[in-house]
């Protein structure tokens, strides 16, 4: 913003006067205008920012629905697992073989941590940002639970590899497979109850 001086010579405490009001209603005129772009670009900033968490969370939703769908599948095979073991500790006769497996959701965060990164969140109402902020803390609730199912699964595989001997196996060896089966079947509980709260959190940010 510039300021020149006037063209015409000031002679009295009018001129002085007049020249100062233009002078003033300029000032405020090019402030108005200039907190007007600043929040217009704010709200553009949020308006993208929403767009790309919204994107994301469709993107997620579609993922943990997929997760769900095998949930009860996998329930089966731990069910399955677990009889086995049972078996195995009682020293009676084993038929068929095993088959583990689990259904990972690959849930995304990009868009929710850049938003933050560059301060959209303060532009947009704090009752929405507290809304998106609880489906991405149950979203890490849900890796974290399926990060430990992982974790039991291979130890579970490991055990049940090609040298493992089912006659020769010890009661040890045998009680640590069945805790871990425990493990895997308690965690895929919690996954999954994780999961239907997620997906009720999607769909509440999704149809509004």
């Amino acid at each position: 913003m510039e300021i020149h001086a006037p063209e015409q010579p000031i002679h009295t405490w009018r001129d002085v006067a007049l020249h100062l009001g233009i002078v003033t209603i300029g000032i405020l005129i090019a402030l108005g205008l200039e907190s007007l772009v600043e929040s217009r670009h704010h709200q553009a900033l949020a308006r993208e920012a929403r767009e790309n968490i919204e994107s994301e969370i469709r993107d997620n939703r579609g993922e943990v629905a997929s997760f769900l769908k095998y949930v009860p599948d996998s329930r089966k095979e731990i069910d399955t697992a677990l009889q086995f073991t049972g078996k195995l500790l009682a020293r009676q006769p084993i038929h068929g073989s095993l088959n583990l497996t689990l259904h990972r959701s690959d849930l995304s965060e990009t868009s929710w941590t850049t938003a933050q990164a560059i301060g959209a969140l303060s532009y947009m109402g704090y009752a929405e940002v507290k809304k998106y902020g609880a489906i991405y803390t149950l979203q890490s609730e849900l890796n974290s639970e399926q990060t430990r199912s992982f974790h039991d699964l291979s130890g579970v595989l490991a055990s049940m590899s090609a040298n493992f001997d089912r006659a020769k196996a010890s009661e040890a060896e045998l009680r640590v497979q069945q805790d871990r089966l425990s493990s895997l079947s308690s965690g895929l509980l919690i996954g999954s109850q994780v999961a239907a709260q997620l997906l009720k959190g999607y769909d509440a940010v999704l149809t509004r």
